[in-house]
This record gives C-alpha cells, sequence and structure tokens, in this order.
C-alpha cells in the first residue's frame, strides 16, 4: 500500500465515521419525546 492510498483510505474511513457519529446524535436529537404514562385511575366505592 502507498502512501498516497494510506493517506485516501485513512481519510475516507474518519469521513465515513463523522457521518455515521453525525446521524446517530441527528436522530437522537429528532426523535420524538417519550410520553409520559397516564396516572391509573382509582376507583371509589359508592355506598
Amino acid at each position: 500500500m502507498t502512501r498516497s492510498h494510506r493517506t485516501i483510505h485513512l481519510t475516507l474511513w474518519l469521513a465515513l465515521a463523522l457521518a455515521v457519529a453525525i446521524g446517530f446524535a441527528a436522530a437522537l436529537y429528532f426523535r420524538p419525546p417519550v410520553q409520559a404514562a397516564a396516572p391509573h385511575a382509582t376507583v371509589v366505592a359508592q355506598t
């Protein structure tokens, strides 16, 4: 592997890793918020 080939290979892998990291961060940032569970209704006995 020549020096230029090694440099191109390193650059491509760094660009790919950066794209994956940005995609992962964007997926976490843009995901919809988690809906809070509704409180359980209590049954009141009528006398």
